[in-house]
């Protein structure tokens, strides 16, 4: 069975703004891969695209592989940042003595 018989739609490769390319097919059925996680769809400045593809290849990894990493590594930076806000917060607050501390904490 060829895929193009599946076809409904057409393929649209337009410019839109200047760096960004968009692709769609249309399929008459449902082809999205069958994964229990959620997925994401964006677009991305062209240089950008560049640089991940350049990534993956030299890491041996998908595109997407990088990509994740990438993510996961910016919430765990902007996690660190707001907790290091707590934390100068706690230390330029005036610490209370509490009666017995000793005794709780050893």
């Amino acid at each position: 069975m060829n895929v193009n018989d599946n076809l409904t739609g057409a393929f649209i490769l337009a410019p839109i703004l200047k760096f960004t390319f968009v692709f769609v097919i249309v399929f008459d059925k449902d082809y999205s891969m069958v994964t229990p996680n959620p997925s994401i769809n964006i677009t991305i400045p062209r240089e950008i695209s560049e640089v991940l593809n350049k990534t993956a290849q030299q890491n041996k990894k998908s595109v997407s592989e990088i990509a994740l990493e990438l993510i996961e590594w910016a919430i765990e930076e902007r996690e660190d940042i707001y907790f290091s806000k707590i934390a100068d917060a706690i230390e330029q607050s005036d610490p209370q003595w509490v009666k017995d501390s000793d005794t709780i904490w050893g």
